[in-house]
């Protein structure tokens, strides 16, 4: 079920960035980086931007994605290690294009590229390629645009 996140579901999302990122990027300490996480989903609630859940029967947060529906800005789409592949992420998207139809946005570390499989197999395209001030790493801006799609 993909609902929105709540703030008794705050620890939870938390533990599972922290799992997710420390498993794409093992040699980054995402430990390290929750209290920055905290802090943004926080700046998120005050400008409005929504957090999206996927939830298990038994209410375990399986994934959740980050979608300013203005912009249409995907800031973060993770998924625990335990449920990816199973469509936990294919689902989340599909919320965050029903609720910005207009297009999304989101930047991907090239380094990252079971990401990149997975938004390209969705229909995002390639822009323009940068660097994340924050780790130094590679990283290339992706666009769905609807009216694109087959």
């Amino acid at each position: 079920m993909i609902a929105p996140v709540t703030k008794r579901d705050r620890e939870k999302l938390l533990d599972l960035w922290v799992e997710s990122w420390s498993s794409t990027f093992p040699q980054i300490d995402f430990g390290a980086r929750r209290p920055w996480f905290d802090a943004r989903l926080d700046d998120f609630e005050a400008k409005g931007i929504h957090v999206l859940g996927a939830f298990a029967e038994s209410g375990e947060l399986l994934g959740f994605v980050t979608l300013d529906e203005n912009s249409g800005e995907i800031d973060q789409l993770c998924v625990a290690t335990s449920a990816q592949g199973s469509g936990v992420g294919k689902g989340l998207l599909e919320a965050a294009k029903e609720a910005s139809p207009h297009g999304l946005s989101l930047t991907v570390n090239l380094d990252n590229h079971r990401a990149l499989r997975f938004y390209e197999r969705e229909g995002f395209l390639r822009g323009r390629e940068s660097t994340n001030p924050s780790s130094g790493l590679r990283t290339v801006a992706m666009h769905w645009n609807p009216t694109l799609q087959p």
